[in-house]
């Protein structure tokens, strides 16, 4: 009976601690308080999103020599397990780390960028006439200005209050399938009621009434893009998506229309 009464009061103590740990990341920050640059990254554990730049492309091998690897879905996940312990930093897109870092004071940026990268959207090699139709306005939306817009729209800490004007279809009108993932804000990601907002959601909406499409967005996990897009489930891929070389063998992308860099976050 005592055995079972200490067992019992030593859980609630376990609980009570987890849960006081779970609410102040000061605690979470004991063992990372030491993390101020890439070196100290030794023995670490970092988290990255499945299927991202993270673990496609080589130029972060740096990383994985010396440290463990932990794959998430979401950016909300790898947020979760830092605050929890469970990783000592994770990986993100520079915008979207300066979106979070603004968004919660809790954490911070590493002032090493790991490597620079341009966003694009992707097709399937044979499908020509989507990726003409795609390209073609991705390059008169960069010389008339409006991806300029876009970015000063959506790229800032206040990407959370902006809205997208409803779209102008055309009774009939083909559909544009496209596959996006939304974790990376302010580029993709889910506002009120589960609206999906932000600067690719806006450009492709523009893209799809210029060329009087219906635009027909599925939202999915980010490692699901490739595969969606070769299964024929959706015609192109988009969404903080950086083109790579590993990448490019097996989709075409079009032309660049964001530069940026991955980040490390960890917590203050």
């Amino acid at each position: 009976m005592k055995k079972c009464t200490l067992f019992f009061a030593l859980t609630l103590v376990c609980i009570a601690f987890g849960l006081l740990r779970a609410a102040n990341p000061a605690m979470a920050a004991e063992k990372t308080d030491s993390i101020n640059s890439l070196q100290d990254l030794n023995g670490r554990s970092i988290g990255v999103i499945a299927g991202t730049i993270s673990d496609l492309d080589d130029s972060l091998n740096l990383l994985t020599d010396y440290t463990s690897i932990v794959y998430f879905n979401t950016t909300s996940e790898e947020h979760q397990a830092l605050l929890d312990g469970e990783i000592d930093a994770f990986v993100e897109d520079r915008s979207v780390a300066m979106y979070l870092v603004a968004k919660f004071p809790e954490l911070k940026i590493l002032p090493d960028n790991l490597t620079q990268t341009s966003y694009a959207y992707a097709t399937r090699y044979e499908d020509k006439e989507t990726y003409s139709l795609v390209n073609g306005e991705l390059v008169d939306m960069l010389g008339d200005g409006t991806i300029d817009y876009l970015i000063k729209k959506w790229v800032r800490v206040t990407a959370s209050e902006q809205t997208i004007p409803e779209p102008k279809i055309k009774p009939g009108a083909k559909p544009l399938l496209v596959g996006v993932s939304s974790i990376s804000p302010p580029f993709v990601f889910l506002g009120k009621d589960n609206q999906l907002l932000g600067l690719d959601i806006e450009l492709l909406q523009i893209m799809a009434e210029r060329t009087g499409r219906r635009l027909v967005i599925t939202d999915m996990e980010f490692q699901d893009l490739i595969k969606s897009l070769l299964d024929k489930k959706v015609d192109v891929i988009g969404s903080c998506f950086s083109i790579t070389d590993s990448r490019a063998r097996l989709i075409r992308f079009t032309k660049g229309y964001f530069k940026d860099g991955a980040s490390i976050i960890t917590l203050k």
